[in-house]
């Protein structure tokens, strides 16, 4: 079945697929905030796979301005106030990956410097956020609270030197920040493959956007990431740019993670093993 096929009632698709996105998130929200906070793309994702960009947007849109009106007139509905701002955030993130892949598919661009490019787009308002906000903001709870866990696992396995906890901790926060925005990449990620193959289960034709199955990092961002790592083994480890190219290291690795995911996808295509075993041996 296809969308694209047919001339179908946009105001219609508009309609349903805003309460399908709406609905979907509600759910997710009232069943459990940590499957919230994992597949909270999916709806987004689904519906971006099947319409087009132009109706998507203005879906979107629409269930946004839906959970609002919740909010207003019935706010005990809502699980928790932060759902509104974190849907946003997802639909904002959604919304800008597949307009990037849709302008990106008209100038011809290869889907791998496509990826790379949304990686340092992704680090350089990193960055950013990092100068203006995490810089400024007060450690100390979340340091006594990673150093309680820290030590709790130490007893656990009864270690006696705990000398080193204090630099763990300094290490742990240094990277926090790069360490959420991996999980969140890889996370969308993951819901864009799962999205992809229900589709393709359902046998509802998706639109044409970038292949990503061929993926290799390009050769400018290999160099890049070897220049980065050369620089943080030079420089100091106090200093803030520092940490600012520790962070870029870790996030600029989801390349490689995803080009490895494809090598190994594609490789374990055309070998009969049973699709469980497959997975286990990807990831």
């Amino acid at each position: 079945m296809s969308f694209e096929a047919r001339n179908y009632n946009t105001s219609s698709v508009i309609l349903y697929s805003s309460i399908l996105i709406l609905v979907s998130e509600l759910l997710l929200a009232k069943v459990s905030i940590q499957l919230y906070s994992i597949f909270s793309p999916l709806p987004l994702i689904l519906i971006a796979l099947i319409i087009n960009y132009r109706d998507f947007l203005i879906s979107v849109v629409f269930s946004l301005l839906q959970i609002l009106l919740i909010k207003v007139f019935m706010p005990n509905f809502l699980p928790s106030n932060q759902v509104i701002f974190f849907h946003t955030i997802i639909s904002f993130l959604v919304l800008f990956f597949f307009g990037t892949c849709n302008l990106a598919s008209k100038l011809k661009l290869e889907s791998s410097n496509l990826i790379s490019l949304l990686i340092m787009l992704f680090i350089t308002s990193f960055s950013i956020f990092y100068l203006v906000f995490l810089n400024t903001v007060d450690h100390a709870e979340i340091r006594i609270f990673f150093k309680n866990i820290i030590v709790e696992i130490l007893d656990a396995y009864k270690v006696q030197n705990k000398n080193n906890i204090n630099e763990l901790v300094d290490l742990i926060i240094a990277i926090l920040p790069s360490i959420n925005s991996l999980m969140f990449l890889i996370t969308f990620c993951l819901n864009f493959i799962f999205g992809k193959y229900v589709l393709k289960k359902l046998g509802i034709n998706q639109n044409d956007h970038l292949n990503f199955k061929n993926l290799i990092t390009p050769n400018w961002f290999s160099f890049l990431y070897c220049l980065i790592l050369i620089i943080l083994v030079i420089i100091d480890s106090n200093s803030d740019f520092w940490i600012f190219s520790l962070n870029a290291i870790i996030c600029m690795s989801f390349s490689f993670l995803l080009e490895g995911y494809k090598t190994f996808n594609n490789f374990f295509t055309n070998i009969n093993l049973d699709k469980n075993i497959k997975f286990l041996i990807i990831f």
